[in-house]
């Protein structure tokens, strides 16, 4: 067995050396001077005397030094005994370890070995799918473009519509024209049966009067009429005939009361005077909205609205 440091033997080598040289020294110290010299014997028995004292100390230092590394040597192979109990409890454990970490490692590259397929797979899968996932985008786009061209088809209808409705308007108003000139001259003939009698100073009395009211009548269904064709061409045709203001009553009239036979007769006369004065004023509005529709493409609303035709 050895030593920490040096092995048994080496440390009696060490403690010869320092024995032999403690000698040397103690002689060389006891040395008496030329005149007091002792005999050889007496050298002798301090000599033996010391080495028999060295010898003693020498021999108790190395069973101390033996029994001390016997006593160490007991302990490192308890030690040593304890510790290979210790690591061959832990061994399974440390085997156990190991397993686990070879597995944790054959895991991760099997995991890394997923994860590059997966990652691969994901990247076919995006490409695959990017048609699709652009799908809501070009539906987006589509829905965009539909509505522009229902937009225009919208617009073009109703381009259509109102070429449509100016054509039928344009051939209505040609009828209406027509219509309209055969009314205005009823409207006119009427009207003159009506006035040129009392405008020459004529009197009436009530038989004459029934004949006048018969033509009214009939001078007023005409003017019905032009004035409900009429009102489509030119605005508020009706109103601006029919409507009379009182203050006229009052003017002065070249045809006299006592013409009638009574005062209700001469408001009906009046009355008649002023609508056809008025009549004869909307005529030319109405002429020339209704040439507008017919011949310069205008519809019935904007020649109701005023405006000029061509």
């Amino acid at each position: 067995m050895s030593g920490s440091l040096l092995p048994w033997w080496g440390w009696l080598l060490i403690l010869q050396a320092i024995f032999v040289y403690g000698l040397f020294e103690y002689v060389r110290r006891q040395a008496v001077s030329p005149m007091t010299v002792p005999s050889l014997g007496e050298v002798n028995a301090v000599l033996e005397h010391r080495a028999d004292r060295l010898s003693s100390r020498f021999t108790q230092s190395v069973n101390e030094l033996l029994i001390g590394h016997t006593k160490r040597e007991d302990g490192i192979e308890a030690l040593a005994k304890r510790t290979h109990a210790e690591v061959a409890k832990l061994q399974p454990r440390v085997e156990e370890l190991h397993r686990l970490v070879r597995a944790v490692i054959d895991d991760y590259q099997r995991m890394s070995g997923l994860e590059a397929r997966f990652e691969e797979g994901q990247s076919r899968l995006q490409t695959a799918l990017a048609p699709i996932i652009a799908l809501p985008q070009m539906a987006e786009s589509l829905r965009s473009d539909l509505i522009v061209v229902q937009r225009d088809l919208e617009k073009m209808e109703e381009v259509q519509r109102g070429e449509r409705d100016r054509r039928l308007g344009s051939l209505y108003a040609l009828g209406a024209r027509e219509r309209l000139a055969n009314l205005q001259d009823q409207i006119e003939h009427d009207a003159s049966s009506l006035y040129d009698g009392l405008k020459s100073g004529e009197t009436y009395d009530q038989s004459r009067w029934e004949q006048w009211e018969t033509t009214h009548s009939r001078w007023q269904t005409s003017l019905n009429e032009w004035l409900d064709t009429a009102t489509w061409y030119a605005l508020a045709v009706k109103e601006r005939t029919l409507t009379v203001d009182e203050n006229k009553y009052g003017l002065d009239w070249s045809v006299l009361e006592n013409q009638f036979p009574n005062a209700e007769a001469v408001r009906r006369f009046r009355k008649f005077r002023i609508i056809h004065q008025q009549w004869e004023q909307v005529i030319p509005n109405v002429i020339g909205g209704l040439n507008g529709v017919a011949f310069n493409g205008l519809t019935d609303l904007e020649a109701r609205s005023g405006r000029p035709a061509g």
